[in-house]
């Protein structure tokens, strides 16, 4: 409950300041395109019962996941688009609240031996918050640093799962929290070209929600199991429309 407290303030305020906006013709509106990076996170790892898994994610995404769990985990790769308002309340101190759509996720896909393919993904709709300063600020060329939180609503989840020769299936997962909250830390270079400022990004972020809970009428195997939290990292280009 307190963490859909912190997500529905983080909205409130990106509303605040998209009205803000609206008023605001000096601070700079603008668009970032990238990729993101993201894995499962695995917290709280002491299962109860313990029978033989440090992870177990078979009460999440059903016993096919059984194949490929102990495995590897690769990244999830997906496009990123976010639009966002930068604005500067003091000499080197701004504000930046986006709205933008993410997938984040894992690959377990194996192909050592035979095919074996197994991603979850998750689309969500977020709304970053962050706070950031300025650490060089010249008139073609500007560093800056930041921090925040984002809050995350669930557009759809599903796993694709394919097994050596078979056709490959896209399963929804319907046992994903509805939101997800998460630290945001990164870094961005914006350099002045046409009189408009063009910026090279790149945020990680760590997720603080466990983002699974049980099928339902599906046999419990644990009292207590890891907690599944998003992370990763995104790279992206962006461009102000207006300074």
């Amino acid at each position: 409950m307190q963490i859909s407290r912190i997500v529905n303030m983080l909205c409130f305020l990106n509303l605040c300041f998209v009205v803000i906006a609206t008023n605001t013709a000096a601070s700079p509106i603008g668009i970032k395109v990238g990729v993101a990076a993201s894995a499962f996170n695995y917290t709280d790892r002491v299962m109860v019962p313990y029978i033989d898994y440090d992870i177990d994610l078979r009460p999440y995404l059903g016993y096919d996941i059984e194949w490929v769990q102990l495995g590897e985990q690769k990244p999830l790769l997906s496009p990123f688009v976010s639009c966002f308002f930068h604005y500067k309340f003091a000499d080197k101190f701004f504000v930046r609240p986006e709205v933008g759509v993410m997938q984040k996720g894992v690959v377990f896909n194996q192909y050592d031996y035979e095919r074996i393919i197994y991603e979850v993904k998750i689309s969500y709709l977020q709304f970053p918050l962050t706070l950031g300063y300025q650490v060089v600020n010249k008139d073609y060329f500007i560093v800056e640093l930041y921090a925040g939180g984002a809050g995350a609503f669930k557009l759809n989840a599903l796993k694709k799962v394919g097994y050596h020769n078979s056709q490959i299936h896209h399963i929804k997962l319907n046992n994903i929290c509805n939101f997800d909250f998460s630290w945001l830390f990164g870094f961005n270079i914006k350099w002045k070209l046409f009189e408009k400022y063009f910026l090279f990004d790149v945020q990680s972020f760590i997720g603080l929600t466990d983002i699974f809970y049980p099928i339902e009428n599906q046999i419990q195997l644990y009292q207590r199991t890891q907690k599944t939290k998003n992370a990763g990292l995104v790279i992206s280009l962006g461009y102000e429309f207006t300074r």
